[in-house]
């Protein structure tokens, strides 16, 4: 009973979970963007400069899944590579004007939206159920690089 208990919320979670990412992804697509676009955008507006490598870390996944997702972003005219000065070997990642200009204009849209989809919860429920998913989240093991699959 327990084990069917459990089994029906992890299925909730990921109906919900995939409701959102998909309204999420429609959003972004109006702009050309996926979220994980939007992620490397959004990490170099921090700090530009940083390498392939730093960023496969940030994001969770392999050097790999980054060079292409790079290579694909730079042909959009989203990042620009740059040799680094000190290792001629590595690049350096930056971001273009035009990807400056989508991250203004989207954000606060796409933050606005996302903030729509939570709204019908008072913010005590959201509280309460933030709650909940960060003890859920503490007792389930570490992901490693390479799970995630950068688009």
């Amino acid at each position: 009973m327990v084990a069917d208990s459990a089994m029906h919320l992890l299925n909730y979670l990921w109906r919900i979970y995939n409701k959102i990412l998909k309204e999420g992804q429609r959003f972004l697509r109006r702009y050309g963007l996926t979220p994980t676009r939007l992620d490397v955008i959004a990490l170099l507006s921090t700090g530009e400069g940083i390498t392939q490598q730093e960023l496969s870390e940030k994001l969770l996944t392999t050097k790999g899944n980054i060079t292409s997702l790079i290579d694909r972003m730079e042909r959009d005219g989203l990042v620009e590579r740059r040799v680094d000065v000190s290792d001629r070997r590595r690049y350096r990642l930056f971001l273009t004007p035009k990807s400056k200009r989508l991250l203004e204009q989207v954000i606060p849209e796409y933050k606005k939206r996302l903030i729509e989809l939570i709204d019908s919860l008072s913010a005590e429920e959201r509280a309460l159920l933030q709650s909940l998913l960060k003890r859920l989240e503490q007792s389930l093991p570490q992901s490693s690089a390479g799970e995630t699959i950068a688009s």
